[in-house]
């Protein structure tokens, strides 16, 4: 009798086992199904340039397009403009809180990427392409010391990249064609390189916010600003600014897509390689179309009623030798972050290019 009992027990405890490792394996598989799910997924991007900005155009809205296309319509990217979501500098703060998921990034947040306003440089490439190209390619060696303090530092993860164009210098009423007249004008420029380049031509600069560059034209807070040439129109600065330059080539823009390590990691595997995919070749495309831009936006504001003032080979020689030195004062200023090897890794990145 004890026998049956005892076998009996034994059967129920099998049985037992049986069913829960059963369940378990049910477990891990819904675990590993929802790693590969099909499920509907929709990301946020924040971004501060405007719709018909050729940021938006030609970066942001493909991006978005072949992300859903490489995911067969699984992932939607909603594109929110014009700061909607919050400014530039807080992009960071943004996707750690998730606000955003994806977020346009760069030298607008020095504490936080420092080293990507390397590119901000006067002088540092040549047109959009090459800019563009090496700093991505900068982005992908994780070896580089750019990558390492402004995204692994960070958590962050670059998504896709745009530098340029190569920016001029706007004027709301003043005609300035000597370098010494740029003396005392107060004068838009981002942190980092365009902040340097302003102080160095003997002007006061002034950042702004995108939104804040219309008002602050039309009110006369700022006598002008660096500024890239398809930025006027869709910030609609040629309603209150008279002058442009040509051939100066100062202090480019330079942001980036980023992502959250934590978010990225969360997503399932094809979307993760759909993301990067479009990165990838959004990113390698977006130069040659800025720089295309940027020479009918000359003809346009010209058109358009806008002067292009065209600095003399002897100006810009001089303003060269003002220039020379901010590369040593960005050098210096963010030395504990690692710049010096970054201008090294951005010549280097560059002349690839070329």
């Amino acid at each position: 009798m004890k026998k049956t009992i005892f076998l009996l027990i034994a059967t129920i405890l099998l049985a037992s086992t049986a069913l829960l490792g059963c369940s378990k394996g049910s477990s891990t598989k819904t675990s590993t199904e929802t790693k590969t799910s099909t499920e509907k997924i929709t990301l946020k991007l924040a971004s501060p340039a405007p719709e018909n900005h050729v940021a938006s155009r030609a970066l942001l809205e493909p991006f978005a397009k072949k992300v859903n296309e490489y995911t067969n319509g699984q992932v939607t990217i909603q594109i929110y403009p014009n700061s909607q979501l919050g400014p530039a500098p807080d992009f960071y703060n943004m996707l750690n809180s998730g606000i955003t998921d994806i977020a346009v990034g760069g030298p607008s947040d020095p504490g936080h990427m420092p080293l990507s306003s390397s590119y901000t440089l006067p002088g540092a490439a040549p047109n959009s392409e090459v800019a563009t190209k090496s700093y991505w390619k900068t982005l992908q060696n994780k070896n580089s010391q750019l990558y390492k303090t402004d995204f692994k530092n960070n958590g962050l993860i670059p998504i896709a990249a745009q530098v340029g164009p190569s920016s001029e210098l706007v004027f709301a009423n003043k005609e300035v064609s000597k370098v010494n007249d740029l003396k005392g004008l107060k004068l838009h420029g981002f942190k980092g390189g365009p902040e340097l380049t302003i102080k160095a031509l003997g002007a006061t600069p002034v950042a702004l916010e995108i939104p804040e560059v219309y008002i602050s034209f039309d009110r006369g807070t700022v006598d002008g600003g660096i500024i890239g040439l398809p930025s006027v129109q869709p910030l609609k600065i040629n309603e209150v600014a008279k002058y442009f330059t040509t051939n100066l080539n100062i202090a480019p823009l330079v942001f980036n897509l980023a992502m959250s390590e934590k978010k990225f990691n969360s997503l399932p595997k094809n979307v993760q390689d759909a993301i990067i995919k479009a990165g990838n070749e959004v990113t390698n495309s977006i130069g040659a179309v800025v720089d295309k831009e940027v020479s009918d936006t000359k003809t346009q504001l010209t058109n358009k009623g806008m002067k292009p003032i065209t600095f003399s080979n002897a100006e810009l020689i001089e303003m060269k030798k003002k220039l020379d030195p901010v590369w040593k004062g960005w050098e210096k200023t963010y030395e504990s972050k690692g710049s010096t090897a970054a201008i090294k890794d951005m010549e280097k990145a560059v002349t690839s290019e070329k």
